[in-house]
């Protein structure tokens, strides 16, 4: 028996009916598919889902954290999760230099007797082996002390302070000027002093002192002082101390040391018979701190 070829249709030759026909057919087997009509069916619809699934969670551990993120906040769930690298600012430490500061001109001549003015009765000066703090010391000297103190004739010369060399015993070795003086004549104040103050009588020798002080310093804001002696008063009735005054607004003095004396008064009403009540002036001696050298006596 002969076989006849079918002819080949193309899609422009196939006639509406059958395009059609199968259209329905189609229609027909999506239909049973979703009503599971047959195991084989069945199974080939879980493949296809799991096939599906498997794709879809392949997809999403390809996708970054952050665009997951991105993707729910934009269906308005949550923000967009972000991470924010924040670098340290590189610390910056600034050594300053050193003051090892330098030779200077302004100083003592050599040979100019000093003395150790500005301390404390009860404390010493340091004198050190070099010019610094940080240099060992290797003498000390108390105020009012008989150590013979002349200059070197050199000075060194910091940022905030001045060293000056100086000899003792045959020995160099260098101290702090703001403590070293230059000292002048010694002179009798007394009558100016007492013109100066309001009254010559006070508590102690302590009010006496600070009164002397304002009355020094006149327009000028008071001068610093400091206790050479500690303030005595005697059986006798006498009293007296050494203050070193300091800061005088002056170019050739800038300062004095003052030996004041002044005698006890007692009281005489009959609770205070023979009981110390206050002092009264008797006498004053001033020597100058002389700021840039002596002559003869007075300060340059």
């Amino acid at each position: 028996m002969s076989s006849r070829s079918r002819p080949e249709l193309t899609q422009t030759a196939r006639s509406a009916p059958t395009r059609k026909l199968i259209a329905a057919c189609a229609a027909i087997a999506m239909l049973a598919g979703a009503c599971g009509s047959g195991d084989d069916e069945q199974a080939d619809a879980s493949t296809t889902v799991t096939s599906a699934a498997e794709t879809e969670t392949e997809t999403v551990t390809e996708t970054t954290e952050r665009e997951v993120n991105e993707e729910v906040a934009e269906e308005g769930d949550i923000e967009p999760e972000t991470t924010t690298t924040t670098e340290a600012p590189a610390e910056t430490t600034t050594t300053a230099a050193p003051d090892l500061g330098g030779p200077s001109e302004f100083g003592p001549a050599e040979g100019q007797p000093l003395a150790v003015i500005s301390v404390r009765y009860d404390d010493e000066l340091n004198f050190r082996a070099g010019p610094g703090t940080d240099e060992d010391i290797v003498r000390r000297v108390a105020p009012l002390d008989d150590t013979v103190i002349t200059a070197a004739g050199e000075a060194w010369a910091f940022e905030r302070s001045v060293w000056w060399k100086v000899t003792i015993d045959g020995e160099e070795m260098w101290a702090n000027q703001r403590f070293l003086g230059m000292l002048g004549s010694t002179t009798n104040l007394f009558d100016l002093i007492a013109g100066e103050l309001d009254t010559l009588e006070y508590d102690s020798l302590q009010d006496l002192t600070a009164a002397i002080a304002d009355a020094r310093s006149g327009e000028d804001p008071a001068p610093d002082f400091e206790y050479a002696t500690e303030p005595l008063a005697f059986d006798s009735g006498d009293a007296f101390v050494v203050v070193d005054f300091t800061g005088f607004l002056d170019d050739a003095s800038n300062g004095e040391r003052m030996r004041i004396e002044a005698e006890v008064i007692v009281g005489d009403d009959a609770d205070e018979v023979g009981v110390p009540i206050g002092v009264r002036l008797t006498d004053v001696e001033i020597v100058p701190f002389c700021s840039r050298g002596v002559f003869e006596g007075g300060c340059i």
